[in-house]
């Protein structure tokens, strides 16, 4: 048996024993989890095949035309993300878990170590990705009414496909920790200002537009199409995917063979390449990583704990200390804040640009009221996957430090408390100015504009209770990388239910809007009786959301023995 045939065997009976776990604990959990999934899945689903309805209705441009592009520029922005996120797990994976800290005086190779830490990567970052082009790609096929075979070609293409972006991302936390270990910070930086300005460069590419032609024509579509033919470029890796994905829909033997062998390759050398590059650098870069690390002595007060004490000073201090503490470990914590900055920094682009889009008529009520609910539908799934990724795992970041938060003069209530405030301010803050400048953008009344942030305001209280409570009932303290934290059977569900919540609160509180804008269902009187009630009903869902994850999770970290 070889060192990496050891090690996945390792990891495959520490997952084997979790599921058996998993299955010992309540059948009525299981069941919930899997319903909420599959429910998920099937919504997705649902929304895909509404769309390609609507690309229908542009028979001379041609569906098979248009999901091409599709597919171009979903599987471009997806690759890039899976680029960093495989970066952002290796790095942790590679250089500062625990885990390899143990692995390293073995006598392990490099290259058995690095295939163990790929597949890890690899199962941590791409499940996302399958989840969601699963039903985006059955949507298509099964609106063309595509053969059976289109099915598991595609999947087999998504696999193969997915150790490139892993090579890639792996790549790039290797180049940082061997050539650039003490400038984490300033790579950050760069990473979140170039992907921003690259969003306005997009952007300013759509506002050519306006003018061109009437809204959602075909000479409209051409030249919106025309704007995003940079996906179509055959050096992308992901044009090669596409192409192979296209050729499966068509049953072309030809195509199929080709890229399936193309794309193999690349992965194939992609995974020679990194094997090679680690055998003769990975312990100088560990080395290095170990080395960069400094006992930074942080001063015993900073601006932070300055206006942390005037904003919280109506908190009792030991609930105000630990907000404090939260904020900081933050902030010390770049790869963490800069991952949430990039993607409320491109949602804020969008909405300051919003009057500037050609596609958007903004001055039309229908079209003011479709857009707000669209934004308000976006900016709150941007936070439900916030809460999940760094709110979630807030608890068991506390790791074997727990015992010494637990000595001081402070309950454990206390601390679950400050995580849930410190949660819920911060996405107050964000989710409301970002919704303040949608519907300041979009001319919303005032009325309507009070109603939106009400919304936002216990969508923020339901997904604050939400990981926090179920942050507190599956607590992983032995485990240091938030990203397994977050994939694992806990942070999973968490993400599942946030996504139910928003998307519950956001239809019922737009359902009675709609009905009086598209059909004319409901008198004006009527619409303001029906916002009340629906209003009432998702104070009711928001505060339940709320309060029993974290009834449940309080009880739970009570009894948790460290």
């Amino acid at each position: 048996m070889n060192n990496f045939t050891a090690l996945a065997q390792t990891k495959f009976w520490g997952l084997k024993n979790r599921l058996l776990g998993l299955f010992r604990e309540s059948k009525l959990k299981i069941i919930v989890i899997f319903l909420a999934t599959v429910s998920f899945w099937f919504g997705l689903y649902a929304v895909f095949t509404r769309g390609y309805v609507f690309l229908s209705t542009f028979p001379d441009v041609g569906i098979d035309f248009l999901t091409e592009y599709l597919f171009g520029l979903l599987f471009l922005a997806l690759t890039l993300m899976l680029v960093v996120s495989n970066a952002i797990i290796s790095f942790s994976g590679l250089y500062k878990a625990r885990e390899t800290e143990f692995l390293i005086p073995f006598p392990l190779s490099n290259g058995s170590l690095f295939g163990y830490k790929l597949m890890e990567s690899l199962s941590f970052s791409s499940w996302a990705f399958l989840f969601l082009v699963t039903p985006f790609l059955f949507a298509y096929g099964i609106h063309r009414g595509l053969p059976f075979s289109f099915y598991p070609l595609s999947v087999i293409f998504i696999i193969i496909y997915l150790f490139i972006p892993a090579g890639m991302g792996i790549f790039i936390s290797m180049m940082i920790a061997t050539y650039m270990p003490r400038r984490k910070r300033q790579i950050v930086l760069v990473a979140v200002a170039a992907t921003i300005g690259l969003a306005m460069v997009l952007i300013s590419t759509l506002i050519e537009l306006r003018g061109t032609a009437l809204t959602f024509t075909v000479r409209w579509m051409e030249e919106f199409l025309s704007k995003f033919s940079f996906a179509q470029n055959p050096l992308l890796p992901s044009y090669w995917l596409v192409q192979g994905v296209m050729s499966s829909s068509r049953a072309d033997l030809h195509g199929i063979s080709f890229f399936f062998l193309f794309i193999l390759a690349q992965s194939l050398f992609i995974v020679f390449l990194l094997t090679a590059f680690v055998r003769r650098y990975y312990l100088t870069g560990y080395s290095r990583m170990q080395s960069s690390r400094s006992d930074k002595k942080y001063p015993v007060s900073t601006w932070v704990d300055f206006l942390g004490g005037i904003c919280l000073f109506l908190l009792p201090r030991p609930l105000r200390e630990i907000i404090i503490k939260d904020i900081k470990s933050l902030l010390r914590d770049p790869v963490q804040w800069s991952q949430s900055l990039i993607f409320f920094g491109l949602l804020g682009v969008y909405f300051v640009n919003l009057r500037n889009l050609p596609y958007l008529p903004t001055t039309e009520r229908f079209w003011q009221f479709l857009i707000s609910f669209l934004n308000l539908m976006a900016t709150s799934l941007t936070m439900a996957t916030f809460t999940t990724r760094f709110v979630y795992p807030q608890l068991s970041l506390e790791g074997q430090r727990f015992w010494v938060i637990g000595m001081a003069p402070i309950t454990r209530r206390t601390i679950v408390y400050g995580k849930f405030l410190l949660a819920l301010i911060s996405s107050l803050v964000i989710s409301e100015s970002l919704m303040f400048v949608s519907n300041q953008m979009l001319r919303i009344s005032l009325y309507d504009t009070i109603m939106q942030a009400y919304t936002v305001f216990i969508i923020c209280l339901g997904l604050s209770g939400l990981a926090v409570g179920f942050g507190a009932i599956y607590p992983n303290l032995k485990e240091d990388n938030p990203s397994k934290m977050v994939a694992g059977f806990g942070g999973t569900l968490t993400l599942v239910l946030s996504m139910i919540f928003v998307l519950s609160i956001v239809f019922i509180q737009a359902a009675p809007s709609h009905l009086y804008h598209s059909f004319r269902y409901l008198g004006r009187h009527d619409l303001y009786f029906w916002r009340m009630v629906t209003t009432g009903l998702i104070t009711v869902i928001g505060v339940a959301a709320a309060y029993f994850p974290l009834r449940y999770g309080l009880k739970s970290i009570e009894r948790l023995e460290v």
